[in-house]
């Protein structure tokens, strides 16, 4: 939560755009200012150039004097033109300069600003939205500040400059002809207020909509293993129907209101003349000039009102810019302006490093989490953590457990009660230094998207290589580091990616290390941890532990018996408190929990076993009795030992382990017979192992037939050889003896498009020809938009034939010969309203289609592409969502506008050419002559500011990422305590391509002042060579002033093109970008298969199959590997973390495809089979759940058509119902609760609960669990197991795990090894052997 400014409205002043402009700014702003304002003043003096010209043909001047007069104007307009040149170039670049710096000082100070919120501000929001609307609101600030405020106020003052001079020359004509202004603005304030809420509405969809694309990218494998792509598809189309509809109402309104605009433009050219020519046949007097009105002041004022209309309107089209661009504002400054509840607190207690004790106490703390205060967490709480020692918070998921680490790192304040560290309230202690105190890991690992060496800096600083060296060392994490190419600073993808959940653990534990903290806060640190390096990692920890306050969450209470204090914590209270000794002594909750976790059976009950087993007349002593028996697994042994097994008996599969086989001679037949003792007594151990859970008992006479008839399935299944000389049954692999690490030949690369040499031409050829109705419609605007074009030399050829008859002095009939002039003038305005109007209804209905398209394909594509491409490190979620929305906003903004008004130019500039050489083709050629000059430097004007748009555009989405994983993490990056490196991190990025934006401001103001500095020479070389043409008496004045006249206003119209022309550039960039994106080869077009499976039976088999990863080529993960799984069966793989043991979870769900040899499933190779058909038959839970923010009912029946029941019955028997029906509150059903962000508002156990409650509705073929359950504690852990026995019985089961009571039971365990099957079989089988998993399991011994 943050204390922000109540009274912040939506919009603000526009002086608030300048919030962050600094001494220096202001300086450059200066500069830009003064440069624009005199550049402003240049363009009146061409007013009264051109008055003076109309003047020079009078009736009263001879030729001769005509042509003395026009060589002193022509030198007047060169010298005026290459101050313009130089004022305009000065101008640009000083604005745009500035416009970029501000939008790069927003984007840092909002990010800066951002990461200091509270933990609990983020619990309110989308944090998806966050980094796409930061870009585009900054973008939308940059463009206000910017490029758009230089020529808006370069407009504004040639408006100022040239009203305020014809008010000079003649304040009456000049007082008439302005009426029209004050009428114009008042259009656009109507219109402007019509549209502002239409604006608000599609900017929080649109945000809504960049939310969603950033969600559903960022978790692409949930979406892809749940055959979300359409599902997710439809959503996103609903939201951007919805704001295209919004946008399409603005625009309709804008385009009425540019009718308008254009309409008031010709009745300033009807005013002048119809007025003024009332005034000359009326000889009105000119009080400013001390006679009668004469044609030189009507010329003049007709030129400074034709002049300050047109750049009027062009100012104007600023105004929706520097609109949104406030409402943006709005939004970035609600954030810049808020003070975070907990501050950091400069003038606080500093904490010690050196000194600091580590003692915390919680008195009386009660605690809600601000976004469910309806929910108490922590009821009246109160203990002590010993300094400098080892406490451990043990508790059902859910209780409260992560809720005190938060608190001990402040992220939240408490309700009630106090929290004291060393006797110091935290309300009092200095933020950074309480947090530089400490070291903290969460549950879910957390690795920016950058190198190893970076994300190990942000713990701390300054480390030295060694430094991290020796922690990754302790961490058993370097060995695999050292075989990276680029070690230290190889790349570990979007969110660690590229590499397992056990590898980003223990760089997050070597993190927390690094800093050497005083106090370690570990949450489920070693979850994703295999038994070999949770071992070594917990003697790391157990190290590090020494001399320090240590405390620990943990659901494997045999990590936490060396504690010196438990704290047991169950509905957010504690119950119970002490050593391990003293709790399991009180015989209370801890001491339940401890047993059904380890299944410790009461000495009663062993002695009631071991009787059993005393009792049996022909069983022999197990192999096991002369191993040390293992605390982790004592009494799996025990009752290994105590359960006598007769030839005929057979155990069940909650029985560790599987008794192993007495004959010599036994064969697999004889399995399957038992009797009715042998049925008592495996009944008997069953009641008691499944009471203890309470959980359904089932049928143990089922359960033995179930297991009899699978184990029959594996016999038939020739995965299986049986070993009659060995005492025990030994399985080997049908491909295991031929595994040999050969080379590995990728049979298939990414098949990614390259970038496509794609014109212009045919970039728009394409964009048109999506949809029929776009074309209609385009094509409806397109006529309207000739139909503008062809106003302007109409109205040229109108003013070349009036102004003669104002001219002439000796007419007596001017008013009666001007107003049918004027009447023109008039019809042509509102025949400019009306065609405006139209082309804008159908340029936005085309561009709201082709947008939506463009929109839909580009995020459909996305959806689409392999796994393999997001592991790029540019095709980040934040920088592809951000990529969806501003190259289709550009593109949107190119068809609606910049194309209407290019043809509108080009109708223009060759009517105008035409007509021209009706008047006077000799004048005519040698402005034809100028034209290519000034179109291609408005062409040039338009190249520059694209590629500016660019770079601005590269800059904007290389910080994107870092927005979106800051805000989604944001507790593992408030806990790392190095908001400046961040801060730095991110400003190198954004000043990455600062000297690029610096050429390109200089070149944008080059083009510009050229482009003015033509509008001199254009006018000047056309007049000075009418002159001389006068002089030889080869043209007439009419001739002369139709095709001065038609020219001049012409090319002035391109002025109304060139405000669109700088969209030109960057829209055919990004249009080219999305095409190359569309073009690519996504995973549906690379997977050609077409067979369909009906209903799999659900055999899998790897035959020497090798693989890597595509970003990390040269590193094998799997090494010539085969092995079978049979139908139905329960298959678990162990091993190493970077074993490869989810990298098959991954192939097989055919995440990636760039594997030599084969996978099988059902005997077919998986590349035949339809990919989308392929993927609905398998159903997975990964260890990190990433759930989609929204409810719990939404997440569960997730792509789904199911009932109600149906939902409650699946989270039933995921043993999530009664923590749902917990949030049942108020009125509102707990399955509407909302998820948060990825989950976040609910715990680790809670969040995989969920998952397995969306896998049970789904009921697919074949099950892939990776560490489904590792953020349980044992009791729910067992549950579920129980569940997943009885629900998944005639599925194919295959387990990635790492606690040995989700294996036990397995058909086959395959052991991996540094990417190669080295041993499999079945648990007895294999831990008999005394082998790979043999020394696995006995190095999880804990000390």
């Amino acid at each position: 939560m943050v204390k922000g400014d109540s009274n912040t409205q939506n919009n603000v002043s526009f002086s608030n755009l300048f919030y962050l402009v600094s001494k220096k700014d202001s300086l450059q702003l200066i500069g830009g200012l003064v440069c624009t304002l005199l550049n402003g003043a240049v363009q009146p003096i061409f007013c009264l150039l051109q008055g003076e010209v109309a003047n020079v043909f009078s009736s009263s001047n001879t030729p001769s004097q005509v042509y003395d007069k026009a060589v002193v104007i022509l030198q007047y307009f060169i010298i005026f033109g290459i101050i313009s040149f130089i004022l305009s170039t000065l101008m640009m670049y000083f604005c745009v300069q500035f416009g970029e710096n501000q939008a790069i000082k927003f984007r840092q100070e909002y990010y800066k600003k951002l990461i200091s919120q509270d933990v609990s501000y983020f619990d309110m929001l989308n944090s998806n939205e966050l980094s796409t609307k930061m870009a585009s609101d900054c973008f939308k600030i940059q463009q206000a500040i910017g490029e758009k405020l230089c020529l808006f106020l370069y407009f504004s003052s040639i408006v100022i400059g040239t009203i305020a001079l014809a008010f000079i020359r003649g304040w009456q004509l000049s007082l008439i002809c302005s009426i029209i202004i004050p009428i114009n603005l008042l259009v656009i304030n109507t219109a402007t207020k019509i549209t502002q809420k239409s604006v608000k509405e599609n900017s929080s969809i649109m945000q809504a909509a960049g939310g969603l694309t950033e969600q559903t990218l960022s978790n692409i494998r949930t979406v892809k293993s749940l055959q979300g792509e359409k599902h997710e598809s439809q959503k996103y189309s609903e939201l951007i129907q919805n704001a295209l509809q919004k946008k399409f109402r603005f625009n309709f309104i804008s385009g009425i209101s540019a009718g308008l605009q254009s309409m008031f433009y010709f009745l300033n050219y009807t005013l002048p003349f119809w007025v003024g020519s009332i005034f000359v046949e009326r000889e009105v007097f000119n009080d400013n000039m001390g006679r009668p009105y004469d044609a030189s002041d009507i010329n003049a004022i007709f030129a400074c009102i034709l002049i300050g209309g047109i750049r009027l309107n062009m100012a104007i089209n600023s105004y929706k810019i520097f609109y949104e661009a406030k409402i943006a504002c709005a939004d970035i400054l609600k954030v810049l302006k808020s003070i975070p509840i907990i501050q950091q607190n400069d003038s606080g207690i500093k904490i010690n490093r050196d000194t600091v004790k580590g003692e915390f106490v919680f008195e009386n703390v009660s605690f809600s989490y601000p976004s469910r205060k309806q929910q108490n967490l922590l009821k009246n709480v109160s203990f002590s953590v010993l300094p400098q020692k080892k406490t451990a918070i043990v508790g059902k998921s859910g209780c409260g457990k992560s809720t005190i680490l938060q608190l001990i790192e402040h992220f939240y304040e408490p309700d009630q009660g106090r929290i004291l560290l060393d006797g110091k309230n935290l309300k009092d202690v200095n933020l950074n230094s309480l947090r530089n105190c400490m070291g903290f890991v969460t549950q879910e690992p957390f690795l920016l998207a950058t190198t190893i060496r970076e994300n190990l800096r942000y713990a701390k600083p300054d480390a030295t290589e060694e430094e991290m060296i020796e922690v990754l060392k302790q961490v058993n994490i370097w060995d695999f580091i050292e075989t990276l190419d680029k070690k230290l600073d190889s790349f570990v993808g979007n969110s660690g990616s590229q590499l397992s959940g056990g590898q980003k653990q223990r760089i997050c534990i070597a993190r927390a290390i690094l800093r050497n903290p005083p106090i370690l806060l570990l949450d489920e640190a070693t979850s994703a941890l295999d038994c070999k390096n949770e071992v070594q990692v917990q003697a790391a920890l157990d190290q590090a532990s020494i001399g320090r306050t240590t405390i620990i969450i943990a659901h494997n209470l045999q990590t936490i018996k060396n504690a010196d204090l438990i704290i047991v914590i169950d509905q957010g209270e504690v119950i119970e408190q002490g050593s391990h000794e003293q709790l399991i002594s009180q015989q209370g909750f801890y001491y339940r929990m401890q047993n059904k976790d380890n299944k410790i059976h009461t000495k009663a009950d062993l002695q009631q076993n071991q009787n059993q087993s005393d009792s049996s007349s022909s069983c022999d002593s197990s192999p096991l009795e002369t191993i040390s028996p293992i605390p982790l697994f004592q009494n799996h042994l025990t009752k290994l030992q105590s359960f006598c097994c007769t030839k005929n008996t057979l155990p069940t599969l909650n029985d560790l382990p599987q008794s192993h086989l007495k004959n010599q001679s036994q064969d697999l037949n004889t399995i399957t017979n038992f009797d009715d003792k042998s049925t008592i007594q495996i009944n008997d151990i069953q009641k008691k192992s499944l009471t203890s859970f309470n959980s359904p008992i089932p049928d143990p006479q089922n359960k033995l037939i179930q297991r009899s008839q699978r184990i029959e399935q594996i016999k038939n299944s020739t995965i299986l050889q049986i070993a009659t000389k060995s005492k025990k049954l030994t399985a080997t692999p049908k491909f295991f003896n031929e595994q040999k690490e050969e080379s590995f030949i990728q049979v298939e690369e990414l098949n990614v498009a390259k970038d496509q040499k794609m014109t212009s031409g045919q970039i728009i050829k394409r964009l048109f020809s999506y949809d029929k109705t776009i074309l209609l419609n385009l094509s409806i605007g397109m006529l309207f938009s000739v139909g503008n074009g062809l106003t302007y030399p109409l109205c040229g050829l109108i003013l070349g034939k009036l102004i003669p008859f104002i001219l002439d002095v000796n007419r007596q009939d001017i008013s009666s010969e001007t107003n049918i002039y004027c009447l023109y003038l008039t019809l042509l305005g509102f025949f400019e309203l009306a065609s405006t109007i139209f082309q804008q209804y159908f340029t936005s209905k085309a561009a709201q289609k082709i947008s939506l398209i463009l929109r839909q394909d580009l995020f459909n594509k996305f959806l689409r592409m392999p796994v393999a491409w997001y592991d790029q490190p540019q095709n980040s979620s934040s920088s592809l969502a951000l990529n969806i929305q501003q190259s289709c906003d550009t593109i949107h903004s190119f068809i609606q506008s910049t194309v209407a008004y290019n043809i509108q130019a080009f109708v223009s500039i060759s009517a105008a050419i035409l007509i021209a050489f009706f008047g006077d083709w000799k004048t005519s050629l040698i402005g034809i002559a100028i034209v290519p000059f000034y179109l291609l430097s408005f062409i040039n004007y338009a190249l520059k500011i694209g590629q500016l748009a660019i770079t601005s555009h590269k800059s904007s989405l290389s910080t994107v990422g870092l927005i979106n994983e800051s805000a989604c993490n944001i507790r593992t990056i408030k806990s790392f305590g190095s908001n400046e490196l961040l801060v730095e991190n991110f400003s190198q990025k954004l000043y990455k391509n600062i000297e690029s934006i610096k050429q390109s401001a200089i070149s944008c103001g080059i083009a510009i002042g050229f482009t003015n500095m033509l509008v001199f020479f254009f006018y000047g070389a056309t007049f000075f060579g009418g002159a001389f043409f006068f002089k030889n008496k080869t043209s007439s004045v009419e001739g002369l002033l139709i095709s001065i006249e038609c020219l001049i206003i012409s090319a002035s119209g391109l002025g109304k093109s060139a405000f669109f022309l700088g969209d030109g550039k960057s829209a055919i960039a990004m249009a080219k970008k999305v095409f190359n994106n569309l073009d690519s080869k996504d995973e549906f077009q690379s997977n050609q298969g077409k067979q369909v499976i009906q209903k799999t039976v659900g055999q899998i088999e790897f035959q020497n199959v090798s693989f890597a990863y595509p970003e990390r080529k040269d590193q094998l993960i799997l090494k010539n590997i085969s092995f079978k799984i049979p139908a139905k069966s329960k298959v678990a793989f162990v091993g190493t973390s970077g074993a490869g043991k989810s990298s098959i979870i991954q192939l097989l769900q055919r995440f990636y495809s760039n594997y030599s040899g084969k996978i099988l499933l059902d005997g077919v190779e998986l590349r035949k089979y339809d990919l989308e058909n392929y993927r609905s038959k398998f159903g997975s839970v990964q260890q990190e759940p990433l759930l989609f923010n929204g409810t719990i009912r939404e997440n569960i029946q997730y792509n789904q058509e199911v009932n109600f029941e149906q939902v409650k019955e699946a989270s039933k028997k995921a043993n999530a119902l009664q923590f749902i029906e917990e949030f049942s509150k108020d009125g509102i059903d707990g399955f509407d609760k909302q998820v948060g962000i990825k989950g976040n508002k609910l715990s680790g156990g809670q969040k995989q609960r969920i998952a397995l409650s969306q896998l049970i509705l789904r009921n697919p073929q074949i099950v892939l669990f990776d560490e489904a359950t590792s953020a349980l504690d044992s009791n729910n852990e067992q549950i579920i197991q129980n569940s997943i026995e009885q629900t998944f019985r005639e599925q194919t089961i295959v387990n990635v795990a790492h606690r040995i009571n989700v294996i036990k039971n397995c058909d086959i365990i395959f052991m991996l090894d540094q990417g190669k099957v080295v041993e499999q079989g079945t648990f007895q089988e294999l831990f008999e052997s005394k082998s790979h998993f043999y020394k696995l399991i006995s190095n999880s011994q804990l000390n």
